[in-house]
């Protein structure tokens, strides 16, 4: 199973696509289907990738790692630990399958617990970040982003012009929405011109939970430092 095959013509193993790979995986023993082995083809020189789950507010989040850090960091919508599907958007955006790793986001999960008990985490400082998922302007919008402080918001033109890009307020918009790092870059501090919270998702409300959160954790920090 661990062979190296560079065409279908070798007997005994198939190469498949990663989409391919994971409908064999998910046919377990208990279905009577004893799955061919395989080896999925990646397109990034064989990059291997990895996963693990963790706690949030907000349901289980899925993490993904290459062998360069994190890159993809997911709550997607009425994900369980134990769904079949969890993995299937990540796995068409990296053209590879991750295979499970458990214990692999514990580091990630003790910032998260921390995160959420008021501490003032920046994630981009404690985690390697693989960008692989995000180019251009939309890696620029959301390494921008990584600067607003804890506790603090900025506006969408004002984004794009620490990306060097002003004017282009809409691009932003767009890339907090595709952003791979849900939470880890902090889209949710990037607000409207009014200073209302707009957009996140499907979810506004985890955007002003994630604002009042920090808001409130800064000003009890702040009270603390007055007394």
């Amino acid at each position: 199973m661990g062979r190296t095959v560079s065409s279908a013509g070798f007997r005994g193993i198939r190469v498949l696509s990663p989409s391919t790979a994971g409908l064999f995986r998910l046919l377990s023993p208990d279905c009577g289907f004893d799955p061919p082995p395989v080896r999925v083809v990646t397109e990034d020189g064989g990059m291997t990738y990895r996963y693990d789950f963790a706690d949030t507010p907000f349901g289980d989040a899925l993490l993904v790692f290459s062998d360069e850090g994190l890159v993809a960091f997911d709550l997607p919508e009425g994900m369980h630990r134990d769904s079949p599907w969890a993995l299937e958007a990540t796995a068409r955006l990296l053209h590879a399958l991750p295979e499970p790793d458990p214990g692999a986001g514990a580091e990630i999960d003790a910032l998260l617990q921390a995160y959420f008990d008021g501490e003032p985490i920046r994630f981009d400082h404690e985690v390697a970040l693989d960008w692989r998922l995000a180019n251009g302007f939309t890696r620029s919008a959301l390494q921008a982003v990584c600067e607003i402080p804890w506790g603090e918001s900025a506006g969408y033109g004002e984004v794009a012009a620490l990306a060097g890009s002003p004017g282009a307020a809409r691009a932003v918009g767009t890339a907090c929405r595709n952003t791979p790092f849900s939470i880890i870059v902090p889209v949710h501090r990037v607000v409207r011109a009014d200073g209302s919270p707009g957009q996140y998702g499907a979810h506004p409300e985890r955007k002003r939970y994630l604002l009042d959160l920090e808001a409130d954790a800064a000003g009890a920090a702040r009270g603390r430092i007055r007394a």
